[in-house]
């Protein structure tokens, strides 16, 4: 992966029905050139195929953040399992042996202590810790990213639905397509995906499985003296000084303490980065998690979404391409 990789994933993220022309655009290349770049990525396991997921907003729901610790009885991939059937959960990664981190989206502060109550059920958790969470961003994001925003309450109309019905094994299959299967123009399927979009009711994105790629995943975790520096102050010292293995950012709620997600090629590319954010004139207090292979499901929005299409789903991994199914729109 390289820069160029990491723009086109950041656009997919962002809203994974941009055009191979408007990326194309935005990077000063070529439209066949992007396309073969994005196939290559999907090839490789390391996008999943495009979701639509029901905005934060329309949830009434906030992301929050957990950390298990077991005692290290548990079968590992028995545990992923189980601790991804819970519908609000979004992310569930193997820090080390015995420590899991898990990203959600719960519903108030009744939602959180569910979720905290559900991860102290199994028998192997020996502590819980769990916290709101928001993203934070140096500087706005253009408008089509929308994935980090909360988003907007819409009310989807019956043609609308139609419509999404049509996306819900695949955020983009193309207008075209749908047109022929509704007996709509494709202009019209056009017209209602681009309102669809505008109102920010809904996410249309990506995710990723790096681990599939050989690329490690890991969380900087910085404690930070707020005299000495905001949470945007922050990132953007993170950014500007790694701006290849940084991602993104997420502030914890009820302390000063930020989470920054990070890729890096070797394990001793993150001990420099570590090493060299401790000196941070902010930083109080620097830890570093590398993410074993990170396990997406898809979550409460895509469940939310099913209900109001009349589909019944469960929480499940996120579905990446596979050979077979080789079309990438």
């Amino acid at each position: 992966m390289d820069s160029v990789d990491k723009q086109i994933i950041l656009e997919l993220f962002g809203n994974c029905r941009t055009t191979y022309r408007s990326m194309s655009k935005n990077l000063s290349l070529s439209s066949t050139s992007i396309r073969k770049r994005v196939l290559k990525l999907r090839e490789s396991g390391l996008i999943s195929r495009g979701y639509v997921l029901v905005s934060l907003a329309m949830l009434d729901a906030e992301y929050c953040y957990a950390r298990i610790k077991t005692d290290g009885s548990e079968k590992d991939e028995d545990l992923v399992e189980s601790i991804g059937t819970n519908d609000v959960v979004m992310e569930v990664i193997r820090t080390d042996k015995q420590n899991l981190s898990i990203f959600a989206s719960v519903v108030g502060s009744p939602g959180l202590y569910e979720l905290g109550k559900f991860l102290r059920s199994f028998d192997c958790v020996v502590d819980t810790t769990l916290s709101f969470i928001h993203p934070v961003t140096p500087s706005p994001l253009p408008n089509h990213h929308q994935y980090v925003y909360r988003g907007q309450k819409v009310d989807l109309t019956k043609t609308q639905l139609t419509v999404l019905k049509h996306l819900w094994s695949d955020a983009r299959t193309p207008a075209s397509e749908i047109a022929k299967l509704i007996n709509y123009s494709t202009s019209r399927v056009q017209q209602i995906i681009r309102d669809l979009q505008s109102n920010r009711g809904l996410y249309f994105t990506v995710f990723s499985n790096w681990s599939a790629a050989g690329i490690i995943p890991f969380l900087i975790i910085i404690d930070y003296d707020e005299r000495k520096a905001t949470p945007h102050e922050a990132v953007k010292w993170i950014q500007d000084r790694f701006p290849f293995e940084y991602w993104n950012s997420w502030q914890i709620a009820d302390i000063p303490r930020l989470l920054h997600f990070c890729t890096a090629a070797q394990i001793k590319s993150i001990d420099k980065m570590t090493n060299e954010v401790k000196d941070a004139p902010f930083a109080t207090q620097v830890g570093c998690d590398v993410l074993h292979p990170q396990n997406h499901h898809v979550g409460l929005g895509h469940i939310r979404l099913g209900e109001l299409l009349g589909i019944r789903t469960r929480n499940h991994r996120v579905e990446c391409y596979t050979t077979e199914a080789n079309q990438f729109y």
